[in-house]
């Protein structure tokens, strides 16, 4: 059937289609840029949307919506982004129909807007929002990543599943990272709501949904242009809206260096654990009088951007000094052309919602007994299939394990929004007055991100994914070291250490709950369009999952033991 009847029959489809789109027909198979006497291309044309003394616009599309398929199809979009194509990615959520990649062919980035006809720029302004470009520049087959050319059309296998343990925890992953791009205030963001709020409830636990408000940014468009390049970028956090800033490239080394800066847009590197330096940098180069700063952020082994989470003082307020991110190999086509003095482009386009609402799902099993909270993020700026979906998956798997019991305590499981707007919907969680009070709950159990995700090595050009995990941060206030201790002693990378303040596990200790969790997993893929279902290793979700089933069991035999006694 055509992509439009498609889209039209799924009520699930969160996008709107356009008429004119049920007309033109794609044939299962095909990708590429279509010859200017194809059907497709009188399709455009004739409709006006494309003007006929320019080239036709570019669609790549995948069937079945695979996971895998998006990764390698994903690939071709940095190429033809280099090439001032515009791609995107259209998404039918949750139905069989195929998944979509569709954009505009520009014959320069800077003269987009003179390139594009009326109708064509509105249809693509009106799908920014439910689409995203993937900037996959690695295909990953059975543990190995290798940078990928746009004639690579291979399958990427699936992970064998040797376990229904595995196997469900792997589907719930999948099935996360296919809602779409989890920023808060999407809709995205709510549907994956709806879907925790529905299976919570399936499992038999009374659920509430905690709503609450911020001021968020809807990005359309955010880029670096150099001359005649046209490099992918992320926005810090809050932006202003609609920012199209030139001035001379400068580049700064050090926070000694800031000062060059001055009526400049500077360009900084901040790879790895130097992140926390970019509001030093930040604050020095505003005072300079800087026009902008384009920070290098990222694992250099992978290429990719890291999307930095926002800073306490740049939520609910525009942040000072406009500044984006790009990764390392957005640096090296900067650099490779670097000329002193000649200017960049900066551009930050997109809507601002100032009463954006989001919510927190609070699910409960109530039986009596002193509480067990097991909380975990579920917003996250992409798709987060590592980060993201992985905690989930946990946090699904523990809820079905916990109702199938007859324990004599009660469960609290909540699943925050906001995560990425500095811990917003905790913050908000703790003001609901819904928790239990610090002396009424047994444990709090907090699964942060990127669980169970393995290690990567650089052998060459190739990225090869390693048996075992990529590391991370079981922490815990001193009641439960010992306990942890026996139950995690199988997974040498995930041993417990005292207690200290990272992520919302910090903020749930330091309000004085007994607390301990997971935290800071060591995903290269993280905060990046990379980071797909197949950042997780589904065995080693399944070893966690179990190490942590024996630890609250163990809890709640100590604490009925005590009571006994």
């Amino acid at each position: 059937s055509s992509l439009g009847n498609a889209a039209r029959s799924s009520s699930e489809s969160p996008v709107i289609w356009p008429e004119w789109l049920a007309s033109v027909t794609l044939h299962q198979g095909w990708c590429g840029v279509p010859n200017p006497e194809s059907e497709l291309s009188h399709g455009l044309k004739s409709d006006g949307l494309v003007r006929p003394r320019h080239r036709p616009g570019v669609v790549l599309f995948e069937h079945g919506g695979s996971d895998r398929r998006a990764f390698r199809l994903g690939g071709l979009a940095p190429l033809l982004r280099e090439a001032a194509y515009r791609t995107h990615r259209i998404s039918v959520t949750r139905v069989d129909h195929e998944t979509y990649f569709m954009g505009s062919e520009m014959d320069h980035p800077a003269q987009r807007a003179d390139h594009v006809s009326r109708p064509w720029a509105d249809f693509l302004a009106r799908f920014d929002r439910h689409t995203q470009s993937l900037g996959a520049d690695w295909v990953v087959d059975g543990g190995v990543a290798r940078r990928m050319p746009a004639s690579i059309i291979e399958e990427v296998p699936t992970q064998d599943l040797s376990s229904t343990l595995e196997a469900r925890l792997y589907a719930d992953v999948r099935s996360y990272f296919h809602l779409g791009e989890h920023r808060t205030g999407t809709d995205t963001d709510r549907l994956t709501q709806a879907w925790v709020a529905q299976r919570m409830q399936a499992q038999g636990y009374a659920v509430t949904q905690q709503d609450w408000h911020v001021l968020q940014f809807f990005p359309d468009d955010v880029r670096v242009i150099y001359g005649d390049l046209n490099i992918d970028a992320w926005s810090l956090w809050t932006p202003s809206p609609s920012q199209r800033l030139s001035a001379p490239l400068v580049t700064v080394e050090t926070l000694d260096d800031a000062g060059q800066a001055k009526d400049s847009i500077a360009l900084v590197e901040v790879l790895d654990g130097d992140r926390w330096r970019i509001p030093d940098y930040d604050r020095v180069l505003f005072d300079v009088g800087a026009v902008g700063a384009i920070y290098v952020t990222g694992r250099g082994s992978t290429g990719y951007l890291y999307a930095e989470n926002a800073s306490a003082n740049s939520v609910n307020r525009i942040r000072e000094l406009p500044a984006v991110v790009i990764g390392c190999r957005g640096r090296d086509r900067l650099l490779h052309h670097y000329r002193p003095g000649e200017p960049a482009g900066l551009w930050v386009e997109g809507a601002l919602a100032p009463d954006t609402r989001s919510s927190n799902i609070i699910a409960t099993l109530d039986r009596g007994g002193p509480g067990i909270v097991i909380s975990t993020p579920s917003s996250g700026w992409f798709r987060a299939g590592g980060e993201r979906g992985s905690g989930l998956a946990l946090w699904f798997a523990l809820s079905n394990w916990a109702v199938s019991k007859d324990f004599p305590v009660s469960f609290m499981f909540v699943a925050n929004s906001g995560h990425e707007l500095d811990f917003y919907g905790a913050e908000r969680l703790f003001e609901s007055g819904v928790l239990p009070a610090p002396e009424q709950t047994l444990a709090w159990l907090h699964l942060g991100a990127s669980i169970g995700t393995p290690a990567w090595h650089q052998d060459g050009a190739i990225l090869r994914r390693d048996p075992g995990l990529s590391g991370g941060n079981l922490l815990s206030v001193e009641r439960f070291l010992p306990q942890l201790a026996r139950s995690f002693a199988a997974i040498d990378a995930l041993q417990p250490q005292p207690h200290r303040a990272i992520g919302e596990l910090g903020r749930v200790v330091a309000k004085g709950y007994p607390g301990f969790g997971l935290v800071g997993g060591g995903n290269i893929w993280s905060h990046s369009h990379a980071d797909t279902p197949e950042s997780v290793s589904a065995e080693t979700l399944a070893e966690v999952a179990t190490a942590l089933i024996d630890t609250l069991d163990a809890i709640i035999v100590d604490f009925s033991a005590e009571s006994e006694r």
